[in-house]
């Protein structure tokens, strides 16, 4: 199954946090992670319908494979 990567912005975390795990979707470590100047966290997950939902409730952006790990 494929994955997707979802930067989360530091404040945003536990709302994030607790959507993924009442969905049920698998997910793998969350490491810490800069974008742009701003602390936060990456999230890998299985692609699933809760992705989108995140996506669009908490204005998240996806990131790709060529974009630096900074932490």
């Amino acid at each position: 199954m494929s994955t997707v990567k979802l930067y989360v912005k530091w404040q945003d975390y536990a709302h994030v946090m607790k959507d993924i795990e009442e969905s049920g979707v698998r997910y793998y470590p969350i490491r810490r992670y800069a974008l742009g100047g701003t602390a936060g966290y990456r999230f890998e997950l299985d692609e699933h319908p809760i992705v989108s939902f995140l996506i669009l409730k908490y204005d998240l952006n996806t990131l790709n494979s060529e974009q630096p790990h900074v932490y």
